[in-house]
């Protein structure tokens, strides 16, 4: 291999979870534009993994507040309301 290029910009909240690593085996491939395009690939990647981990957290708030809601509409048929 003659040249390499990584970007560690895979990020989830903030923490580096990966990178993105591309080779080859051509000298003086990755110029200035390649390393821009690179690193927009990477961040673009990292900006998916965190939508993916928020969608996951905000399906998950709503299947607790629907349930907590299930809990209160049960509790609230067992009353004894006089009337």
């Amino acid at each position: 291999m003659q040249a390499g290029f990584g970007v560690g910009r895979s990020l989830r909240g903030g923490m580096a979870i990966g990178s993105l690593t591309v080779a080859s085996g051509e000298g003086d491939c990755f110029d200035r534009d390649m390393v821009l395009i690179l690193a927009e690939i990477a961040g673009q990647a990292s900006f998916a993994l965190d939508n993916l981990e928020r969608e996951r957290a905000r399906l998950e708030a709503a299947r607790q507040a629907q349930q907590s809601n299930e809990r209160f509409m049960v509790a609230l048929e067992t009353l004894p309301i006089s009337a």
